[in-house]
């Protein structure tokens, strides 16, 4: 939502700064639009289509940067630190490794502790 609200700010932000002398057509003599300038419709038309790419451009490179820049398991590491599992909050760089079939650590490596073999009973 709140993103959805940063694009249509951008997107006022876009027109006002690409179109500043857009305005409704006003009635000339005769009752003739006076039209909207050099280019008329068409120019419009290709104005509103290179805004809406650039609109859906940022869309989707601001999804990408909120979703890695969030902690939402709260381990104090987001993806972009490498967290490679960040629903789970004992899972992240530096972590233990421990034997859970995990990759806990983040090393690309799952379950790389060294098993030792259990210690037979004494006399």
């Amino acid at each position: 939502m709140c993103s959805s609200i940063r694009i249509l700010a951008c997107l006022a932000l876009v027109a006002c700064l690409v179109m500043p002398g857009l305005a409704v057509a006003k009635k000339g003599k005769k009752g003739k639009g006076r039209g909207l300038g050099p280019g008329g419709v068409p120019a419009l038309r290709d104005q509103v289509v290179a805004l809406q790419t650039t609109v859906m451009a940022m869309e989707a490179r601001l999804a990408a940067l909120e979703g890695l820049a969030i902690d939402d398991d709260m381990d104090l590491f987001t993806e972009n630190q490498g967290d490679c599992d960040d629903t789970d909050p004992a899972v992240f760089p530096g972590a233990v490794e421990v034997a859970n079939g995990v990759d806990d650590d983040c090393n690309g490596i799952v379950d790389d502790v060294a098993v030792m073999p259990p210690t037979p009973p004494g006399p």
